[in-house]
């Protein structure tokens, strides 16, 4: 918890200082732990922001440690692995597929003939009176609402 917390701590620096202008180009990284290294690697590995609490501060005693972050590696799937895989299909893969197969191949007719349901009452949904709610609402809208419904 104490290095999570050093780590939020020199972000917080990194923020500060790319918001004051005052970060060198090379401070760069595609992940925090790149970030923080680049970051270190400019001010140097025993650098402690100044607004650092002394719970999480960091010393000679007691150093900051980055573990490097190792990347997933990315390779590409060759067809002999599809295929092995589509081999190993269960059973409920094979009869959905061999369903599906003969729904596409009825016609158009049949299909709409065999999905007809008997005509079953629709409940009318009633909505109650409130504003809609969007991307953009706020508390204020919610409150309107349940003002609308005392009155």
């Amino acid at each position: 918890l104490r290095k999570e917390y050093r780590e939020l701590e020199i972000l917080d620096e990194i923020t500060r200082l790319k918001y004051e202008n005052l970060l060198d180009p090379s401070v760069v990284g595609n992940t925090r732990n790149l970030l923080i290294e680049s970051f270190l690697a400019w001010k140097g590995a025993n650098f402690v922001p100044s607004q650092v609490h002394t719970a999480v501060k960091w010393s000679d005693k007691d150093p900051y440690s980055l573990q490097s972050e190792e990347l997933p590696s990315w390779s590409k799937i060759d067809k002999k692995a599809i295929t092995i895989r589509q081999r190993k299909m269960s059973l409920g893969d094979k009869l959905r597929r061999s369903s599906a197969a003969r729904h596409a191949s009825l016609s158009h007719n049949q299909r709409n003939r065999d999905n007809t349901i008997d005509t079953v009452p629709r409940q009318s949904s009633v909505l109650p009176i409130a504003l809609q709610w969007s991307n953009n609402s706020c508390a204020f809208d919610s409150v309107l609402s349940i003002l609308i419904h005392i009155w």
